[in-house]
């Protein structure tokens, strides 16, 4: 993977109160400006991280800066290109109704890929991921530079039966989890939802405050300060960054008048490529195809009255989070239908021990015995055939990374700058 960025340790240690500041950011993460977008520049932001680092110089031809304030910038043809801006909105499809530049013949911008509204900036949370994943591979046909990647990438909610129906074990996104992956080097793209909309921001680092507190460090796309008070958010800054209170949907509230943690994703680079379907796993007598990877990202297609198998060995506590999608990057193309097998199921007839099954192609899970539990990918019926894509994570998280740790005794400094109100509607992230 090459080397990450590490954070900058300053500061001394000190105690209060039994609990000791911790505090850990990454370096090399940009801040850009808000354009046409949150999701789409919050993508942007990722990746202008990861062609900082060592092995992934080539997301862009060029280096990618690390600020972008108002006004035109270079960066904002990436994050949502002059085709998109003035393309017609296709909810399923990410094209241009004009004419592309040359060599361009489809998406070319990570907003297209999101399927961003261009005329309000909205992105469904659901595509944020898989315009993240889909814009790593894009290849710039008008440039020498090979700019493709493969790199995983899947949301996990922090309450999913918020808007889904309850799995019997309901596998979250933590805290923890998020302190894992800046652990390990890699930013998160954080989804925010309130009632009425939400927004995206890129997580950076973390802070555990003397009270015990949780704070995440935030590139929030407004640069205009600390956001105190804006849509609710409690924040502060704190060693000349602004971080936002790790604050979860409340208990009884679906969604609330002001911004909670919603979910998080997961964008992670992966060097050997993604997993390519080479055999027919329709029979399930005759053995799935293995899975045993922290993250995996299949690429598959699905025939008539096919079922494709996979395995996942899990552990108890293990917890398993997956999406499907058609290679347009929705979730409804084939009515995919999610189905987890309990590993004690009579494997000698079709009575099989069916701990989930959703209508809705995400399953969310934490084991409770150790096997080699069986995912399917099916669709609702014989017509719903076609290429889809299964990106799956199972917990817990590799160990952290050699980053840096910062262990500071510093008091809290709340500044109370001028507020920034952003427009949002439905469950869209602006």
């Amino acid at each position: 993977m090459g080397k990450l960025a590490t954070a900058a340790v300053i500061g001394a240690l000190s105690f209060s109160a039994c609990h000791a500041d911790v505090e850990y950011w990454l370096t090399d993460v940009p801040d850009y400006y808000w354009y046409k977008g949150c999701a789409p520049t919050s993508g942007g932001m990722l990746f202008g991280y990861w062609d900082n680092q060592p092995g992934y110089g080539n997301l862009y031809e060029g280096t990618a800066p690390m600020y972008a304030g108002p006004g035109t910038q270079p960066i904002d043809a990436i994050i949502s290109s002059t085709e998109h801006n003035n393309s017609t909105y296709v909810r399923d499809e990410c094209t241009h109704s004009n004419t592309p530049p040359p060599g361009d013949t489809g998406p070319n911008s990570i907003a297209c890929f999101m399927h961003t509204n261009p005329s309000n900036g909205s992105t469904s949370d659901r595509n944020i991921p898989t315009g993240l994943r889909r814009y790593a591979l894009y290849d710039d046909p008008d440039t020498t530079t090979d700019e493709s990647y493969y790199f995983h990438s899947l949301m996990q909610y922090t309450n999913p039966s918020t808007y889904w129906p309850d799995p019997v074990n309901e596998a979250v996104f933590t805290f923890e989890d998020y302190q894992n992956e800046i652990d390990a080097g890699r930013p998160v793209d954080v989804v925010l939802s309130l009632d009425g909309g939400g927004h995206a921001v890129i997580g950076y680092g973390y802070w555990i405050d003397d009270t015990g507190q949780q704070w995440y460090a935030v590139r929030d796309t407004w640069q205009d300060g600390n956001s105190q008070g804006t849509y609710g958010v409690t924040s502060t800054l704190h060693n000349g960054r602004e971080y936002w209170l790790w604050r979860l949907r409340d208990t009884g509230e679906y969604f609330g008048g002001a911004y909670y943690v919603d979910s998080a994703v997961f964008f992670i680079p992966d060097d050997d490529g993604p997993m390519q379907e080479d055999d027919d796993y329709s029979n399930y007598f005759d053995g799935a195809e293995p899975v045993n990877q922290t993250i995996e990202t299949i690429y598959a297609e699905l025939g008539s009255g096919d079922v494709d198998y996979y395995q996942i060995w899990l552990d108890p506590g293990d917890r398993l989070a997956t999406m499907v999608q058609n290679d347009e990057g929705y979730d409804e193309g084939m009515r995919t239908i999610m189905v987890l097998y309990d590993p004690s199921g009579n494997q000698e007839t079709s009575s099989y021990n069916l701990v989930a099954t959703y209508l809705s192609p995400r399953l969310w899970y934490q084991a409770d015995e150790s096997g080699w539990w069986r995912l399917s990918v099916t669709g609702h019926d014989d017509t719903d055939t076609g290429n889809y894509v299964l990106a799956m994570i199972r917990q817990p998280i590799p160990e952290p990374g050699t980053a840096g740790l910062l262990v500071v005794g510093l008091g809290l400094a709340v500044l109370k700058l001028r507020r920034r109100r952003q427009s949002i509607s439905g469950r869209k992230q602006t």
